[in-house]
């Protein structure tokens, strides 16, 4: 007796290649029973969405119902409890066609001692050797910020990973001349390497995985009050939040957070969400934005679990592709009341099924919920800044109280925090307008060509007082900076060539702003304080004409006459 292994897809794609698939696993089939071999096929779920095309419903688990039903066929499967479900709905009586075998995890010790062994075996094939204590650390890892993952095959997978990736060492010692040194010095595997890859593979920090290191609470509240200006107790909020998650005090089976900040618009919600994941995960792009404004429907709210068309959920799809990431759903009171049954899933079991059956795990993920619930009637009493300690507090009593009285108890219950935004006050908005100056000079069209931009203290304070609106925050001086010198100076760019050495001078004149550029032809160029970015594009520069350099020693005319040298 043998065993044909394989998955639907592939199948599929080797009964298509001659003929119809149904008359070669009609063949099949009769070759399983003549042989008396076992066809093991490793997704079930999958079996029933391969086959069917236009003018055939039939798929090839449909397919295989009568020869299961008669005998003639041996099948192994498997799937998931959730996918399980979705067959009995989909195809009534087909599981009953199975001798059906509930495969658990198993508990911690056996789980350890499988994942030894099996460990201990890879580790001889690569000629290396694996420390218990790495594989301590990493069911510790996976267990805390992994823990609906499949044991003990997503260790064993990890591990297996890691001495693929690891090279014997040579010896070294000094022999004969006519000797080599050919025997592999045996690398071991330790903790160290265990929580490198770890990192390198979520994308988390150190500081905040390993036990043995210290967390640095005012270096990394520094480090949010960098980005986010003017948001003292929301950013020692978060703060204490990671607080929990480095000190492993938060629930199992959970996010690792969930958050929901609540304020005015452009008051830096949002900015808050990509820090957070530049901190966690490495890198800004590490954030999953929806806009729940666009799932305000039923019909709309489909595409975030699937249709059941063989396409995949937005959402459940993204978590899967990508579990350790900031998951931001932007405008949450805008959304369908139905997201909420799906959001309180998500929370409370830190799961969520597809309309296939397939399981997104979210316990490696930080969930934000942004909300301007309480903006309109806070506005009513706001005029201008919020200008001392007492008007803030009240803000975050106003905003909090908004939040419960519009959502459900038992979502407010389940969410870890509510972290109120209070409105911008003049010095952070002063803040906001030099970081967004910076910001403009370091664009490509200024970085990289010889232009001087002198932007003086007036007009920063017109722009401080004309690109404040309480109700729109700092995205009213975006627009402003855009018009009134963005715009202007897109213009009078065009006008000079790229070399041209170029000044441009942003003044104030009778109440407005006006970006000018003059060619400054009449006096020695100023040279640029070179930062990390010039640098960089130095780099690059130096980098093409090697390049260049390269191209012409390989032509022809170069080669023939270097060799004419020598003949």
């Amino acid at each position: 007796m043998g065993i044909w292994e394989t998955t639907a897809s592939r199948m599929l794609q080797k009964l298509t290649e001659e003929g119809g698939w149904q008359e070669n696993l009609a063949q099949v089939c009769q070759e399983l029973r003549t042989q008396k071999d076992v066809l093991f096929i490793r997704d079930l779920a999958e079996l029933f969405e391969v086959g069917q095309y236009v003018g055939n419903d039939i798929s090839m688990a449909e397919f295989l119902r009568h020869p299961l039903l008669r005998g003639e066929v041996t099948v192994i499967t498997e799937c998931t409890r959730e996918e399980a479900a979705i067959i009995e709905a989909k195809a009534q009586g087909y599981l009953s066609l199975f001798h059906i075998i509930d495969v658990t995890e198993p508990d911690d010790p056996s789980l350890k001692s499988i994942v030894e062994k099996k460990v201990k075996s890879l580790a001889s094939q690569h000629r290396s050797s694996v420390d218990r204590a790495a594989v301590d650390e990493a069911i510790r890892l996976q267990r805390r910020y992994s823990p609906y993952s499949g044991y003990p095959g997503k260790t064993i997978q990890f591990f297996e990973s890691l001495l693929l990736n690891l090279r014997p060492r040579k010896a070294t010692h000094h022999l004969h001349q006519s000797e080599k040194a050919e025997s592999p010095v045996a690398s071991v595997l330790g903790r160290e390497r265990v929580l490198r890859q770890f990192c390198e593979d979520t994308g988390m920090p150190r500081m905040i995985i390993d036990p043995e290191e210290r967390l640095d609470l005012e270096a990394m509240e520094k480090h949010f009050q960098q980005n986010i200006f003017g948001q003292q107790d929301a950013v020692r909020a978060v703060v204490d939040v990671l607080a929990s998650v480095k000190a492993a005090l938060a629930r199992r089976g959970k996010p690792l957070a969930s958050l929901l900040f609540v304020g005015p618009t452009g008051v830096g919600k949002t900015e808050m969400a990509k820090v957070l994941a530049q901190f966690m995960f490495g890198s800004r792009q590490k954030m999953i934005r929806f806009d729940m404004s666009e799932y305000s429907d039923s019909l709309s709210l489909l595409r975030l679990t699937g249709d059941g068309q063989r396409r995949d959920g937005l959402l459940t799809a993204a978590v899967r592709q990508d579990p350790f990431s900031v998951l931001l759903f932007d405008e949450l009171e805008k959304s369908h009341p139905a997201f909420y049954d799906l959001l309180l899933q998500v929370l409370g079991e830190g799961r969520l099924s597809d309309s296939r059956g397939r399981v997104a795990d979210f316990c490696s993920s930080i969930i934000i919920m942004t909300s301007n619930i309480g903006t309109g009637t806070f506005g009513k009493s706001l005029s201008g800044f919020v200008k001392n300690s007492a008007q803030r507090t009240e803000a975050a009593r106003h905003f909090t109280r908004a939040v419960q009285d519009f959502f459900r108890p038992e979502l407010f219950n389940r969410l870890d925090q509510i972290i109120p935004f209070a409105p911008l006050d003049q010095e952070t908005v002063r803040r906001i307008v030099d970081r967004e100056i910076a910001l403009v000079e370091q664009r490509d069209g200024i970085r990289n060509r010889p232009v001087d931009m002198e932007i003086d203290a007036e007009i920063r304070e017109q722009l401080c007082r004309i690109g404040h609106d309480p109700r729109f925050g700092a995205r009213q001086l975006q627009r402003v900076i855009r018009q009134n010198i963005l715009a202007p100076l897109s213009r009078d760019l065009n006008r000079f060539p790229f070399d041209t050495h170029l000044e441009a001078i942003v003044e104030c004149s009778d109440g407005e702003m006006i970006t000018e550029i003059a060619a400054r032809s009449a006096r020695a160029p100023a040279m640029k304080k070179a930062g990390p970015t010039d640098l960089i594009g130095l780099c690059d520069r130096a980098s093409d004409y090697r390049r260049q350099a390269q191209r012409v020693e390989d032509g022809a005319c170069f080669v023939q006459t270097y060799s004419s040298r020598f003949i």
